[in-house]
């Protein structure tokens, strides 16, 4: 199936009573069981029970959207993805990095969204994460701060930054954290008395999986601000997560959101759906049109520098 595939037939129910051809807005709060014993089954976690009881824990809609954006961070992957949609790209992204780092250390690159930047800066340490900045474009500084600190559970970058365009080399930085937790033999050193790995979390708002794909690469868990590409309408606040299947319940994440509470509602989770099916056409577009802009200021006289990927220009290029 085709990216633009995916987007066209995302608002597409896989299972709906009523065969309705676009996803059904579920705007409620609860769900009532069938019966008494479907909801004991449910909250045992018993196969055989309830499909959903509260939409805080889930919801039809939003479980729409969260699987089509997983299908985009996945696509030309064999691997099968898993999404979670939150209130915006912020409660996405600090979920993320409490359910990694709680306790231990972000190795973090310098250039960064602003409400990131701060939250690591004048936050992150007053809730037990610790947090060093490097740039990543001198990876040289990544590899030496991999070897100081053994505290270091996250590397957290973004694929493009905002606003300043600079790229991370996420498949090369993935190596370097793969290869920190070993020793010559190239068995994994001890951590913290076990054996953990060190998690990549990117940032892929500003490229968007219709460029770049960070799992793909590598990297363990995307986060994007939905307001952004992927709704394209300017109707939703919205973020979102990605990974590969099975990572949220491994790492814990499904209680982090559950209890944090950054939750999209389902009317959000609606409106993000109908944005999808345009998302491949809009950035398509959205590219054609930058990179017209972008030729027109690198050759104008009062434009000193343009930082545009697409220019043979750009230092990361």
């Amino acid at each position: 199936m085709s990216m633009a595939q995916i987007c066209s037939h995302g608002d597409h129910p896989e299972k709906d009573p009523y065969r309705s051809h676009v996803m059904p807005l579920y705007q409620t709060s609860t769900f009532g069981f069938e019966t008494a014993e479907a909801g004991a089954k449910f909250f045992a976690h018993e196969a055989g029970g309830a499909s959903h009881s509260y939409s805080r824990l889930g919801n039809p809609t939003v479980e729409r959207a969260e699987q089509v954006i997983a299908d985009l961070e996945t696509f030309g992957m064999e691997e099968r993805g898993e999404g979670m949609l939150f209130g915006s790209g912020m409660a996405a992204i600090v979920t993320g990095m409490m359910g990694l780092a709680m306790g231990k250390r972000i190795l973090a690159q310098e250039a960064l969204y602003g409400c990131t930047s701060q939250f690591l800066q004048e936050q992150a340490e007053g809730l037990g994460i610790r947090v060093t900045h490097v740039d990543v474009s001198d990876l040289a500084q990544v590899e030496e701060a991999l070897e100081r600190y053994d505290d270091i559970a996250l590397i957290y970058l973004e694929s493009i930054a905002n606003p300043t365009m600079r790229l991370a080399d996420v498949e090369a930085i993935v190596a370097l954290a793969r290869g920190a937790r070993r020793d010559g033999r190239g068995d994994a050193r001890p951590w913290d008395g076990a054996r953990q790995p060190i998690r990549v979390m990117v940032d892929n708002t500003f490229a968007t999986p219709y460029h770049v794909r960070p799992l793909e690469l590598g990297a363990d868990l995307v986060v994007h601000s939905t307001t952004k590409y992927l709704n394209g309408h300017g109707t939703v606040v919205g973020g979102a997560l990605a990974a590969r299947e099975g990572f949220f319940a491994s790492s814990g994440m499904a209680v982090w959101r559950k209890n944090l509470g950054g939750i999209s509602g389902p009317f959000d989770a609606w409106l993000t759906l109908l944005g999808l099916k345009t998302f491949p056409l809009r950035m398509r577009k959205h590219s054609e049109n930058g990179m017209r802009v972008a030729r027109f200021l690198e050759g104008h006289p009062a434009v000193e520098r343009v930082y545009y990927p697409g220019l043979e220009s750009h230092p990361d290029v």
